[in-house]
């Protein structure tokens, strides 16, 4: 099912406004929407857990409750997150990364650990 452009727009400001959600972990989510070409396109952000941390944005004890405003739209895709990282090898890990620490990992897709997923880059 395609997602109108109002109904991305309207998932955008509810992310925008939501007092549940940190500066940066608000800027992934929009980011994984662009990337994701209106919910068609599975897309996947990898970062440090500190920065990438998105329970509150889906705990049902807040105020957001994204994954449900997500299945209003009548989409498939979701957003999913775990502790983690992708590994050279394409598996997924949960656990620390050797080199960076503690990774979390974000997807917006029709399925968790999407291993088909786009990974999204970081601009710096």
């Amino acid at each position: 099912m395609e997602i109108s452009q109002k109904q991305i727009n309207a998932l955008k400001y509810l992310i925008f406004k939501s007092e549940d959600a940190r500066d940066w972990a608000r800027k992934i989510l929009l980011a994984l929407i662009d990337a994701s070409k209106g919910l068609t396109k599975p897309v996947y952000f990898t970062g440090n857990l500190n920065e990438v941390y998105m329970e509150d944005m889906f705990c049902t004890h807040h105020s957001t409750h994204l994954h449900e405003v997500v299945k209003l739209t009548g989409s498939k895709f979701k957003f999913s997150h775990h502790d983690g990282y992708f590994s050279c090898t394409g598996k997924f890990k949960p656990c620390n990364h050797p080199k960076k620490g503690n990774l979390h990992t974000v997807w917006l897709s029709t399925e968790k650990y999407d291993k088909k997923a786009k990974k999204l880059v970081e601009n710096k």
